[in-house]
């Protein structure tokens, strides 16, 4: 009804699915009139909404594609341009408004070429999982180790994972691509016999088929289910994935919070869900030294172990050691353990 007040009574709005909108003008007066719209959109939904006698308050990003007005432009393309315009909104802010330009198109076009080949990676077996170890700070001894993906593009060579992931959370991708990675992790954990970490993000949290994948790969690799933790970023933890967690839990795998201490949302309710450690973030590792103690110490006073993410240093090692953290996951540039790889 919102974005029905924003725009004329001839032009059309509809709902794509989830929570995008699309909403076609015609005959619009060029660019001015086009940002004019969108800004309108932006302010409406400024203002909160009414729910269940509940005040909601939410942001909405907005693209902006105009056609060349000769009948040059294919429906289809002018969606996907007003789309890669309104994901600029959102790594942009969010509460604002893109127009879609010559460098955005040139950034869509490799989206999507991106998005096909990394729909085929997996059968042409280009992913790497590569696993970073975990230390015991009181004895120094490996305990554990972390899976981690990575992508042997043919052209590109070998990408990192935040050169993909993003994309395959927004594709839809990152289900299958979890799966693999998850599949991969128990069947290199149970060889190894040492537990294994594996990141699960919140698109696949919020998916009804994930218990089942779960259970799948610890059978099928042989793996005892303690021996598997699934991390979990802050921003998936909602009293809605309440009951996603306890299904994991029941399982009997371990869960982790990931990202401890990058934000605060999930404090208030860290003893309602069933996790089991928290990974203090890496900047909170590089940053203030009484900021980590706070964070350890909390996190010891709510019966959960303390794993330090991407600890590159001996001094670092030395003092989460000294504030009494129960684990440090290594990096890449520490030598104290290799790391394993499978491909």
């Amino acid at each position: 009804a919102r974005l029905e007040s924003a725009v004329r009574p001839a032009d059309t709005v509809a709902r794509l699915g989830g929570d995008e909108f699309t909403v076609l003008c015609e005959d619009v007066a060029g660019e001015l009139e086009a940002v004019a719209i969108a800004q309108r959109v932006v302010d409406l939904f400024a203002a909160p909404f009414a729910v269940a006698g509940r005040e909601v308050h939410v942001s909405t990003s907005v693209g902006v594609a105009l056609s060349s007005g000769r009948g040059g432009t294919s429906a289809e393309a002018l969606i996907r341009d007003a789309d890669a315009a309104m994901y600029r909104a959102k790594d942009r802010g969010k509460a604002r408004f893109e127009l879609f330009d010559a460098t955005l198109r040139a950034h869509a076009v490799r989206r999507l070429e991106l998005e096909t080949e990394l729909r085929r990676a997996i059968p042409r077996g280009e992913l790497r999982v590569e696993y970073l170890p975990q230390l015991e700070l009181e004895t120094s001894a490996t305990v554990a180790y972390e899976a981690r993906v990575r992508w042997q593009h043919p052209r590109c060579g070998l990408l990192e994972a935040a050169d993909f992931l993003p994309l395959a959370e927004e594709t839809g991708l990152v289900i299958a691509l979890g799966e693999h990675v998850l599949r991969e992790a128990c069947a290199e954990a149970a060889r190894r016999d040492a537990p294994v970490s594996v990141r699960v993000s919140a698109r696949q949290l919020a998916h009804p088929d994930l218990p089942r994948q779960v259970a799948a790969a610890l059978r099928d690799g042989g793996l005892a289910p303690e021996r598997l933790c699934l991390e979990v970023g802050e921003r998936a933890l909602t009293a809605e994935t309440a009951g996603e967690l306890c299904e994991l839990a029941d399982l009997g795998v371990r869960l982790a919070l990931d990202d401890f201490g990058a934000g605060t949302a999930s404090l208030a309710h860290l003893r309602d869900w069933p996790v089991e450690l928290v990974k203090l973030d890496r900047a909170v590792v590089e940053g203030d030294p009484d900021v980590l103690a706070a964070l350890v110490s909390l996190a010891h006073a709510l019966g959960l172990e303390t794993v330090a993410a991407g600890v590159e240093t001996a001094e670092q090692l030395a003092r989460l050691a000294g504030l009494g953290c129960d684990r440090a996951q290594l990096g890449a540039g520490v030598p104290a353990a290799p790391a394993l790889h499978a491909a």
